[in-house]
C-alpha cells in the first residue's frame, strides 16, 4: 500500500496493483489547508487568504502542487479496471458503502 499526494505520473504503474484515488472539493481542500498551515506552521506570519489563494491556484503550490493537475491525472485513469475514484464527501456520507465498494473492486 502506498498513500500519497503525488500526481499519477509519479506512481509506479502495474496492472496487478489497485489504485484508489480520493478526490475532494478544492474549496474544502483550500480552507482546510489554510487553517492547518496557519495554525501549525506559519502562525502570525501566515500570508493573507487572498495571497494564499493565489498561490494555491499555481502549479508551484508548495503543498502538493496543483489540485487540478493532480485530479486530472487520476481522472484520466478512471476507466482502468484497477482504478477506483472515490469522492471524499461521499465517503463521509456513506462509509459502509465505500468500504464495500473498495472491498469488491
Amino acid at each position: 500500500m502506498i498513500k500519497t499526494h503525488f500526481d499519477w505520473d509519479m506512481l509506479p504503474d502495474s496492472s496487478e496493483a489497485k489504485y484508489i484515488a480520493v478526490i475532494r472539493d478544492p474549496k474544502d481542500i483550500f480552507v482546510s489547508n489554510y487553517h492547518f498551515i496557519r495554525d501549525g506552521v506559519y502562525g502570525p506570519a501566515m500570508p493573507t487568504v487572498d495571497t494564499w489563494f493565489e498561490l494555491f491556484l499555481t502549479p508551484q503550490f508548495p503543498l502538493g502542487g496543483s489540485w487540478a493537475v493532480n485530479t486530472a491525472g487520476y481522472w484520466a485513469q478512471r476507466k482502468r479496471p484497477n482504478v477506483l475514484i472515490a469522492s471524499f464527501k461521499e465517503m463521509k456520507r456513506d462509509l459502509r458503502g465505500t468500504v464495500l465498494e473498495v472491498a469488491t473492486s
